[in-house]
């Protein structure tokens, strides 16, 4: 069975405009989990990315690159906690499921807005670009 790029894997569940709120909550889900990195973490992926188009010879003489193998490593245990996410269709971005609820006044069953599971794979393809995610 063929596995569907990162990017593709919440598509089927939201078409069109709702698709795209979806998409920008897990844009800007990436971009607050990168500013809460290490600078350092943020620039070995920059160079781990340079390394993937460019080679590892325009990294030859900066000493703060450990090589592609141990630069994906270190990324990766930055990256380790990472879970999936819920997106619900206003674009609510929840590390946990949401959940309907009892309505105290009208006593009735109040369900939650449609939402779509996010592997944490897409995220990490958004924080690492297509190429590099595809590494780990």
């Amino acid at each position: 069975m063929t596995q569907a790029p990162a990017d593709q894997w919440v598509v089927w569940v939201f078409k069109g405009s709702k698709m795209k709120h979806i998409d920008e909550a897990i844009n800007g889900h990436a971009q607050a989990i990168i500013q809460k990195l290490p600078e350092s973490t943020v620039e070995l992926i920059s160079k781990a990315n340079h390394d993937l188009y460019y080679g590892p010879a325009h990294l030859a003489d900066d000493e703060g690159y450990p090589g592609f193998s141990k630069a994906l490593r270190i990324i990766r245990e930055s990256l380790d906690e990472l879970n999936d996410v819920y997106v619900d269709e206003s674009g609510h971005v929840s590390d946990t499921e949401p959940q309907g609820y009892f309505d105290d006044e009208s006593g009735d069953f109040i369900e939650p807005l449609p939402y779509a599971m996010v592997d944490a794979m897409v995220v990490i393809s958004k924080i690492l670009g297509a190429e590099l995610s595809a590494h780990f």
